[in-house]
């Protein structure tokens, strides 16, 4: 009795451990272990049961993929799973394997397995049922019906269904989507990697390069270490593969033989050979064979100009060794152009459409000897039919070149023409979706860094561009290969050490694997097996195309036997009357029992093709008749069908069987096509990069290495500081016999790579512009948050120890390596100003300050903690409310002056309406000023006056700012939109009053759009000018202009009494500190801002350090520096601490001020021009916001040196435009950022103030 594996508990066991994983979810493990099964018991002859439960699992993981949206991934497995059913005869006619073929039709839109489908099922209803009566423990374990005929019948209606609709349809397929690639992880996974960043940048060249040469021995020594004896025995084995083979690759078998290959030609060759992955005929003489590439390159380059056939074949005939010599020396192209052509339009077309035709098979390997021959033959006959010897023909080597069918004529040119157009070259089984599958898995687990070795193999080399910066490229194609150095130093000699790569490559373990070390065997298991079915469904399809053309010459060798036997009647009975020609029939009926066991022709493809020549049939139809039905069906037949008809049925017959074996070559060598794909794919997946393995143990062993040389030199550091200490403490004893003077103390630096004494130093700066009162400065009861000097930054890059960095606040997602680098960065900077460093962007004021009276805010600061001691240091520009106009009497109060005013003296200026505006323009534009209505003409005249008055220069370029100022404001889309929903408050001042009234002007005249009317912006601009100077200097620049406008808007409120400035620009920020020693947290009240202010050098040094940094980043990167000391005054300890900026709401406009050197090259101001971005996420500047809190750029004030003026770039209708001069108009720079960048390069404009407004508002408004 035949074993089976049923009866075996330790298998049943394992399946039923299948069954428990497949519920739990972990189909991976339940693919391992079924497929185990499927490899020792593949032959049992239950394992039909082991095929379905493969196949269910591979539908569990077509799901899995479909989930995630990774559609090749889910043909894929759909694909594996119709291979494990197919695999066994009796589940191929199931319904279950109906089914897979059905939905795989559907997903594809394939009519290839739509019409499977119908056959299959058809079969499958044919099919008797299967017996499992002998074998109770078949029928006890079986689950599915593999013959329920009770589904065939809506399946193969479903099928016929879908196949009509594609036939009548023009269907679109859908393709699928490329499988998502997982996100690698680039964050590091120690915090401590993190900080090795600024200590690598800061390494000297040669250290870097001799990192790169890991000593094979130090490596060894650490795996035993850590890893023990597990882990040694798997670099011993991975070192010992690399050392033969001079590769890390491996092609490893995943099946149960575990085969190990070192090429992938030997494992394709042993998937080939081993595990069915190719399929042979039986005799070499059946193979399709695929034409040479020298028949494919006379094809594409030959000329194909019809010939004059008659002239030729007289050539032929009448001088044919001078025929032979030319067509000799054209053997190798092919053609020769000396053969007489012939101007036939029609034969020109149809030889270039068959050339096309031959081309687009030749490209995709489908084109066959036997159709070659087939065309061939067309000249043989048509040359035979002009008395030209075949021998000829050879001599003049017609029959080597394709192009000899330019001989033909239309007819036959028709003819094969006809015969290619019905080739299909593609074909719909899913290769396609299989091999993106497989390139994405790929592409997210190739490893693409070199690793190299001396030639002694002592030493791992790394792959140099590991030190180039973070834009280097890694290609990734070196296929494993191990080059070996013979000298390892002069490897490394011209390699430049840019940016910190290799820390980000040892912090990156997206190339490590997580659970090694897992066997080779379960990497990618499920998709390799899936692929090995897939290729086993494809060879299987092979097989049956084979069968069915041997089925077809069969036939035709039934219907050569057929022409025989009609041939030899005529022998034997002579020349007879025509009416005794029916006897063919005869013939056929009372020979064919003797006649065909003499053959090799089956009886039943006999009667076939009898029953069809006497059908007269134009295709052969290969459904088997019963015997004495199709015996009955000839003797009715015999009395009514003539030879001749005979005769001509058998030749329609042969003709229709010969294009059907060509059809079926091509066919065949089309799914080869796809074997050979797939088989490749299935290799790739075969390969093993022992670089993994090796990646486990070198990445950790390199940041040991490189934590070991750290510590080292921050020990050797930490020696020097105890020595210094010991130093003060004897300078101590000596104070106390001194008097009590008060002292400074004195401060000795000691230079260090990592770490450095305290150093208290005192220093008092003061900033260069101040525009606040003095009585601003008195003693804080806090510090402002202030800014440093470059000097300033170099001190604390020594006081402030690296450990520090953990006490960063978590704002956002800066790198952590930045501050280091930078405070590097500003250390080389020796000549850099204060006011570089300036960019905290928040200068605070008190809330309180936006009152309407304007009253002097109690300005209060915060203690800088860049240095040791507090330092005073303001931009020449300050955002802070209230912090920078001051209103008339406070200015009176201050100045020195007398208090006469252009306002006391004239009085208020009155602003007329826009009517009176519209008006006064238009005769302002014909020059009438002397008949302006009410007072206009004197209000005009002192307005042209006082800018003829005030000095040239300052004049113009104030006047520039307010006029760019102002079209930077009616650029913004959201204040434009609300503008008018704020009515004006009554104010005291009459100067106050006058500014107000013109803006309202503007603003009116800018939503009515009588702004477009010739004249009425430049009259609104003077009136607002004069108004405005009254309150500034003429020296103001944009920046202050704008701040001065956005005080005066304070007393602009809506119905919930809220103003303009607060409602729409204002920022209310509160910085919160928590010292890292003591654990105070200070409760600091929240301030307002309108923006920040930051260096235009800062940005500029910060984007050339790092490259690839956002403009946002290096906001924040700058403001890293800035700490606050825990007051002592308050019981603090006076550490310093990094400050957390929190903002409660945003605001819809978000402002930022650049402050420039005046003295910047053009190639500067493009630098920084370029570290701007349309587009910013303030989330990354601030906590207590959601992610993708995002502001683009609407428009920019800058300020050009060559002609001292101020322009405005505005973005309108998806272009920069820059705004001209006392106009609505401007000319258009271009659509994207890098236009402006090269605008403001050549012009050497330079960005002042950017007014960004809110994503989330613009879309609503929109």
């Amino acid at each position: 009795m035949e074993r089976t594996f049923l009866k075996d508990a330790k298998v049943i066991k394992l399946y039923e451990k299948v069954k428990s994983l497949r519920e739990n979810g972990d189909h991976s493990k339940a693919m391992e272990t079924i497929d185990e099964m499927v490899s020792v018991h593949g032959e049992d002859k239950n394992s039909w049961l082991l095929r379905i439960e493969q196949s269910g699992v591979f539908m569990d993981l077509a799901g899995e993929a479909r989930n995630a949206a990774a559609d090749n991934v889910e043909v894929l497995y759909m694909l594996g799973s119709l291979g494990c059913v197919t695999e066994d005869v009796r589940l191929s006619l199931s319904s279950l394997c109906a089914r897979l073929l059905l939905i795989l039709g559907k997903r594809l839109g394939s009519a290839l397995y739509l019409k499977e489908c119908v056959r299959s099922g058809k079969h499958g209803l044919s099919a008797a049922s299967v017996d499992v009566s002998s074998d109770p423990a078949a029928v006890r374990w079986l689950k599915v019906d593999a013959v329920d005929k009770k589904e065939f019948e809506p399946l193969i209606k479903e099928a016929e269904l879908l196949i009509d609709e594609l036939k009548t349809m023009d269907v679109e397929i859908e393709m699928p989507e490329e499988v998502c690639d997982a996100k690698k992880s680039t964050e590091l996974v120690e915090d401590r990697v993190s900080e090795l960043r600024s200590y690598w940048v800061g390494l000297d060249v040669k250290v870097k390069r001799d990192f790169l040469k890991v000593s094979i021995e130090k490596l060894t020594s650490f795996v035993r270490g850590v890893h023990k004896s597990k882990g040694l025995d798997v670099l011993k084995h991975v070192l010992d593969t690399a050392r033969g083979q001079k590769k890390w690759t491996v092609w490893v078998c995943r099946t149960k033989c575990d085969e190990v290959c070192f090429s992938a030609e030997q494992c394709r060759t042993h998937l080939e050979e081993k595990h069915a992955a190719d399929f042979k005929p039986s005799s070499e003489e059946d193979m399709v064979m695929r034409i040479g590439r020298n028949w494919v390159n006379k094809i594409r380059d030959g000329g194909w100009e019809p010939v004059d056939t008659v002239v030729a074949v007289e050539m032929i005939k009448t001088q044919l060794e001078d025929v032979k010599a030319f067509t000799t020396r054209s053997r190798k192209k092919g053609w020769s152009n000396q053969w007489p052509l012939a101007l036939d339009e029609e034969r020109s077309g149809l030889l270039k459409e068959i050339k096309l035709l031959l081309v687009s098979l030749c490209e995709h390997q489908i084109l066959s000897c036997s159709i070659r021959d087939w065309v061939m033959r067309f000249l043989v006959k048509h040359l035979g039919e002009h008395e030209v010897s075949e021998q000829s023909l050879k001599d003049c080597h017609l029959v080597e070149t394709p192009q000899s069918i330019c001989f033909l004529e239309r007819d036959e040119l028709k003819k094969i023409r006809g015969f290619l157009k019905k080739i299909k070259c593609e074909r719909l089984d899913g290769t396609d979706h299989v091999c993106r599958a497989v390139d994405s898995l790929l592409d997210r687990i190739r490893i693409k860094e070199n690793i190299d070795a001396d030639e002694q193999f002592s030493f791992l080399l790394l792959d140099k561009r590991l030190l180039k910066s973070n834009n280097a490229a890694f290609d990734g194609d070196d296929d494993g290969k191990i080059k070996l150095i013979k000298d390892p130093v002069s490897h490394y000699t011209k390699a430049q050490a840019q940016g910190d790569d290799m820390i980000s490559w040892l912090g990156d373990h997206s190339s490590v694997d997580k659970s090694f070390p897992k066997p080779i065997r379960e990497h990618n298991l499920g998709i390799w097996v899936a692929v090995l079915r897939a290729v086993q469904y494809t060879c299987r399809t092979l097989g049956t195309k084979y069968a069915k053309k041997k089925q077809v010459l069969d036939y035709e060798a039934a219907l050569t036997l057929v022409e025989n036997l009609c041939m030899l009647g005529d022998e034997r009975r002579g020349n007879v009357e025509d009416d005794q020609r029916s006897s063919y029939v005869s013939l056929l009926c009372d020979r064919f029992k003797e006649r065909v066991p003499e053959s090799s022709v089956p009886i039943n493809l006999f009667l076939c093709a009898v029953r069809d020549v006497l059908h007269g049939a134009l295709h052969p139809a290969f459904d088997i008749p019963d015997l004495e039905d199709c015996l009955n069906l000839i003797y009715r037949e015999r009395k009514n069908l003539g030879s001749y008809t005979v005769l001509r049925s058998i030749n329609v017959l042969k003709s229709a069987v010969t294009e059907k074996v060509l059809l079926i070559d091509a066919k065949i060598l089309l799914i080869d096509n796809s074997r050979i794909r797939l088989l490749n794919n299935l290799t790739k997946l075969s390969a093993f990069d022992n670089r993994s393995y090796m990646l486990h143990f070198l990445k950790p062993f390199l940041l040991n290495e490189i934590v070991i040389m750290k510590s080292k030199v921050k020990s050797d550091a930490a020696e020097a500081d105890l020595l210094l200490k010991e130093g003060k403490n004897s300078l101590k004893e000596e104070k106390k016999s001194q008097a009590k003077k008060p002292e400074k103390d004195k401060s000795i630096k000691i230079t260090s790579t990592s770490m450095a004494s305290v150093v208290d130093k005192t220093v008092e700066h003061e900033p260069s512009v101040k525009l606040e009162p003095e009585e601003d400065v008195k003693e804080p009861e806090r510090g402002r948050l202030e800014t440093s000097s470059n000097t300033d930054i170099q001190v604390e890059a020594t006081t402030v120890d690296r450990d520090d960095m953990q006490n960063k606040p978590g704002e956002a997602t800066v790198p952590t390596n930045l501050e280091s680098a930078l405070d590097m960065t500003l250390k080389n900077e020796s000549k850099s100003k204060s006011d570089a460093a300036e960019t905290d962007l928040l200068l605070k004021g008190d809330k309180k300050s936006q009152a309407k009276k304007k009253k002097k805010p109690k300005n209060t600061k915060k203690t800088s903690t860049s240095m040791a001691s507090p330092v005073e240091h303001k931009p020449s520009v300050s955002l802070e409310t209230g912090g920078t106009s001051q209103s008339p009497k406070t200015m009176e109060e201050d100045s020195m002056e007398p208090k006469d005013t252009l306002g006391s003296e004239k009085g208020p200026l009155k602003i007329p309406s826009t009517k009176d505006i519209q008006e006064e323009a238009t005769k302002v534009n014909y020059g009438d000023t002397q008949n302006m209505p009410g007072g206009a003409a004197t209000r005009y005249n002192s307005v042209s006056g006082n800018l003829e008055s005030a000095p040239g220069g300052a004049a113009a370029r104030y006047n520039s700012a307010l006029d760019m100022t102002l079209k930077a404001l009616v650029n913004i889309k959201v204040l434009k939109e609300n503008v008018l929903k704020y009515k004006k408050q009554p104010v005291d001042d009459n100067l106050e009053e006058q500014v107000l009234c013109a803006l309202q002007s503007l603003f009116s005249a800018v939503v009515s759009e009588e702004i477009k009317t010739k004249g009425v912006y430049s009259l609104i601009l003077r009136y607002l000018h004069v108004s405005l100077e009254e309150v500034n200097s003429m020296s103001c620049g944009a920046a202050e202009l704008l701040v001065a406008i956005l005080e005066f808007w304070h007393c602009w409120e809506n119905s919930e009494r809220e103003s303009l400035t607060n409602c729409l620009f204002t920022l209310e920020v509160n910085e919160r500190m928590s010292c890292r020693k003591c654990r105070k947290m200070p409760n600091y009240p929240e301030e307002s801002s309108y923006g920040i202010v930051t260096a235009a050098d800062s940005v500029r040094n910060v984007k050339c350090a790092f490259g690839d940094i956002k403009f946002v980043d290096i906001l924040k990167v700058t403001r890293m520096n800035y700490k606050m000391l825990c007051d002592t005054k308050t019981g603090g300890c006076g550490t310093t601490n990094f400050v957390h900026h929190v903002i409660s709401r945003c605001p819809p406009i978000f402002t930022i001020v650049l402050e420039w050197e005046k003295s910047e090259t053009e190639k500067e101001i493009s630098e920084t021009t370029e570290a701007l971005e349309w587009e910013i996420d303030i989330s990354r500047l601030y906590e207590g916001l959601q992610p993708n809190t995002n502001y683009r750029l609407v428009s920019m004030v800058g300020y050009g040196e060559e002609d001292e003026e101020h322009i405005c770039m505005a973005y309108e209708k998806n272009q920069w435009v820059n705004l001209r001069r006392e106009s609505v108009a401007g000319e258009v720079v271009g659509s994207n950022w890098k236009n402006v960048v090269r605008f403001c390069g050549e012009r050497k404009v330079r960005p002042v103030i950017l007014l960004y407004e809110s994503c989330q508002i613009s879309m609503m408004m929109a």
